[in-house]
């Protein structure tokens, strides 16, 4: 089920060429188990403190309006540091968890933007990690 889903992930992100469809991203995200990951607290736009990327990510799915504020919690007036838009820290969540991730050995070939042949998706999608602009151009290999 779990490989599914992140299959599932990994192809409408795919096809949805540079824009990133937070929609699956978030079912991807709502599945995680947050006691998995490490505690590091951030501030939300809502002025509440979450335990981690992980549970941030969950409330910006819920609410795209939220947005990180301080990577650091609310009460921390001493150390404050900036914030980023609340997609684009949960993407960056994905991609993190996503680099982590065993590809598989399913061959579903894709020639990327950068020239390059990805043998399936889930690798395409992590080389897109490092270099959001990529995109699928067909479905073989790159001559």
């Amino acid at each position: 089920m779990w490989k599914l889903i992140v299959f599932c992930c990994l192809v409408a992100v795919c096809l949805s060429q540079t824009a990133v469809d937070l929609t699956i991203i978030c079912k991807y995200v709502s599945i995680l188990n947050c006691n998995l990951f490490a505690n590091h607290e951030v501030c939300a736009s809502n002025n509440i403190t979450y335990d981690s990327h992980c549970m941030f990510s969950k409330a910006h799915c819920q609410d795209r309006n939220l947005h990180l504020t301080y990577n650091t919690s609310c009460s921390d007036a001493g150390h404050k540091d900036g914030g980023s838009h609340g997609s684009q820290t949960t993407y960056e969540f994905f991609c993190r968890n996503l680099l982590h991730t065993h590809c598989g050995t399913d061959m579903e070939i894709v020639c990327a933007s950068d020239g390059k042949t990805y043998n399936n998706f889930c690798l395409f999608e992590k080389a897109r990690c490092n270099d959001r602009n990529i995109f699928i151009k067909e479905y073989n290999a790159c001559a």
